[in-house]
């Protein structure tokens, strides 16, 4: 996959709703994940036309004194973009607690090195004793020439050719995404293999529906008894319902449709209670609620069929 398209799998996986839900508990972990994949595919397009203007450009013209300016410019930037691209990616494992030994990376570290010394901090690295400036007659679209001073005297030039350091770390990086794309779907299939076998739509079987029948014929001169049991029926496999979700580590919070139809149920359940206690309702009211009642039930059997379905995919 190139980068557009790991991108794209990386974030249908964290928009998994159980996912999302999780991620959300903590507001900062979700706004530090967001802000990480905006900024890896920013990044991205900032070192991709880095690159196509270096095509276009020709690598071994030489500049006048009007283009230094913008090759300058060109050349911090780009490298301030591989900088920016590391930590976004840095920030992204963080967030999803994905364990990854980044520094490892070596071509990406000597991207991170090269724009310390030539970009980042180039006029005094404390740390190291030495200063830095890039030789203005060497820049060009293809790279540059560093020059290095220490304290004890010593005087380097490197070449950088940021092109190869803009090729080495996009090489790395889609091995990174690579294996958080991975380690995303381990943990999907490990969840999904340890609760396939609960399933929330049983709690809608076929018996299910014989009493929430007895309700709707209650109140049209049916028996009030089994009208009143067909209720209680309804409360317990809700409860049902609502338990298997929370074994599977599901939330009712997490399916905007599952808590809109639960919601939906509270104020005619709640009537049809009160009816069938003897009070003096209006009986067409009564049956228009109990009719409701019964749509919302199929409305919530088929999502809960749904979920089991996810579930047993690739099972």
């Amino acid at each position: 996959m190139g980068m557009d398209a790991d991108m794209e799998r990386i974030r249908d996986l964290v928009n998994e709703p159980r996912t999302q839900q999780f991620l959300l508990k903590d507001r900062s972990v979700w706004q530090q994940l967001c802000s990480s994949l905006d900024v890896i595919e920013d990044t991205d397009l900032a070192i991709d036309a880095f690159t196509r203007d270096a095509a276009e450009s020709g690598e071994g013209r030489e500049r006048g004194q009007e283009d230094s300016g913008a090759e300058y410019l060109k050349a911090y930037g780009v490298l301030q973009a591989l900088y920016l691209q590391q930590d976004a990616i840095r920030h992204a494992c963080e967030s999803l607690d994905v364990n990854l030994d980044l520094d490892a990376y070596a071509r990406s570290q000597e991207a991170r090195e090269i724009r310390n010394a030539s970009a980042g901090h180039p006029t005094k690295r404390h740390q190291r004793g030495t200063y830095h400036g890039i030789v203005r007659i060497s820049l060009t679209a293809r790279g540059f020439t560093l020059h290095t001073y220490t304290d004890d005297g010593q005087v380097t030039a490197k070449y950088i050719d940021m092109q190869e350091l803009v090729a080495g770390q996009a090489g790395e990086v889609e091995s990174i995404l690579a294996r958080i794309i991975e380690t995303l779907e381990q943990r999907a299939e490990e969840h999904r293999r340890a609760f396939v076998s609960t399933k929330p739509a049983s709690a809608f079987s076929d018996s299910f529906w014989y009493p929430v029948r007895k309700v709707v014929e209650g109140t049209q001169g049916g028996e009030p008894e089994s009208g009143s049991a067909g209720l209680d029926f309804i409360d317990e496999a809700l409860k049902k319902f609502c338990g298997m979700l929370a074994d599977r580590d599901i939330e009712v919070e997490t399916y905007p449709g599952i808590r809109y139809a639960l919601d939906q149920l509270v104020y005619p359940l709640g009537w049809l209670r009160r009816f069938y206690s003897g009070e003096d309702l209006d009986r067409e009211q009564a049956y228009i609620n109990a009719r409701f009642v019964q749509d919302a039930l199929k409305e919530l059997a088929d999502m809960a069929q749904e979920l089991d379905n996810d579930y047993a995919a690739g099972a």
